[in-house]
């Protein structure tokens, strides 16, 4: 298996479980009559084994054990020892074993929404140099991200990203389109149309 692979659909389960968390936290979901159970809580895990995609994601998800993340004195994260049973009801997206994951509750199952191997493209807003050092000297940039709208053509979203670029062998310059994807804890490009350096770079937030 390649790790996740989400689909536009899973991005954007992703920006709405987001959105209600911030709700929930903001009081949105609250008043008279509001449960708990309305709040929906999300962790980083990691996933104790292989999670294949689904067959049916109605009658026939898979299921895996992961493994929740919590912050430690220092700040950083650490194996909890708390673990869940997750249902994965996606059809083309799978979970490499100790593949850091985020983790709902939803409909009484608890569901992945997000993780490492994230891909999107977009525009590099600074210009890159090559890295001297791959593991501990990269370079860094924003990437402002594209979407392709109804009609195939790729437009701007008001979301950006910070990229870490780790190729020693290339630098890229702002004005090109890039794809970028979230490993190992941060994003990374890890494929740039380098002939093309004139798309629009619009302001985002």
């Amino acid at each position: 298996m390649s790790g996740v692979t989400p689909t536009r659909e899973f991005n954007d389960q992703i920006v709405r479980v987001v959105k209600q968390v911030l709700r929930a936290e903001r009081g949105a979901d609250g008043g008279a009559g509001t449960t708990n159970d309305r709040r929906r809580s999300m962790h980083y895990a990691i996933a104790n084994e292989d999670i294949d995609n689904a067959a049916n994601r109605l009658t026939d998800p898979t299921t895996g054990e992961v493994e929740l993340l919590s912050r430690n004195s220092s700040g950083d994260l650490e194996l909890s020892g708390v673990t869940h049973t997750v249902t994965n009801r996606w059809e083309d997206v799978s979970i490499d074993e100790d593949a850091m994951v985020v983790i709902t509750r939803i409909n009484g199952e608890w569901v992945p929404t997000g993780g490492g191997g994230e891909r999107h493209q977009g525009v590099l807003l600074t210009n890159l140099a090559a890295a001297s050092d791959a593991v501990s000297n990269p370079s860094e940039g924003t990437v402002h991200i594209m979407e392709a709208n109804a009609a195939g053509t790729l437009v701007h979203t008001n979301r950006c990203v910070d990229v870490v670029h780790r190729f020693e062998f290339i630098a890229i310059e702002a004005g090109t389109l890039v794809r970028v994807e979230y490993v190992g804890n941060e994003w990374g490009i890890y494929s740039a149309d380098c002939d093309n350096t004139e798309i629009p770079t619009t302001g985002c937030t």
